[in-house]
């Protein structure tokens, strides 16, 4: 019998073998999303932070302070504001200061920011402006910061809560 009488054969590679690859690279694959999408968490307070203003008046709450040696690239911030009277909440970046409450950010930030696209650095703060034309009370939940860190992103909740009291003129 000579080779080209002898029967066509494919050699197939074992099943076990196909399946044991596919099951370490699904496991590789899995861990690399884990940690990309997994960040570290953000520090957090229980402690609300308090302020009072008149009806028509802005008031500025610092809610969540940078953290030393994190930069943050912010791609969002997702506030939820419960209230007993039609308010306006907005988030900004306090850079290079760091206010706790007052109506006048200037006096204590270099520049105030809109949040998405801008760095969040440790000498930063996230502040909100609140204004509302009919007294009430404003309850704010901790804010959740949309952010990037290198390879790694995530949204994750940081600060404090707020309550606001708005009085009546």
């Amino acid at each position: 019998m000579t080779a080209a009488d002898a029967p066509l054969e494919v050699r197939r590679r074992p099943r076990t073998a196909l399946a044991a690859w596919t099951v370490a690279a699904a496991a590789v694959i899995g861990v690399v999303v884990w940690f990309v999408t997994s960040p570290r968490a953000l520090a957090t307070s229980d402690e609300p932070v308090v302020a009072s203003t008149p009806v028509g008046q802005d008031v500025y709450l610092a809610v969540a302070s940078g953290e030393p040696d994190r930069t943050l690239e912010l791609t969002g911030v997702r506030v939820h504001v419960s209230s007993t009277a039609p308010v306006e909440v907005e988030p900004l970046v306090c850079v290079e200061g760091s206010p706790r409450v007052t109506s006048d950010p200037e006096a204590f930030c270099q520049d105030l920011v809109a949040p998405e696209g801008h760095s969040f650095r440790g000498t930063d703060s996230l502040v909100l402006r609140v204004r509302g034309e009919y007294a009430g009370v404003v309850n704010v939940d901790r804010v959740r910061l949309g952010f990037r860190e290198g390879v790694r992103w995530g949204t994750r909740p940081a600060g404090a809560p707020a309550t606001v009291a708005l009085l009546g003129r």
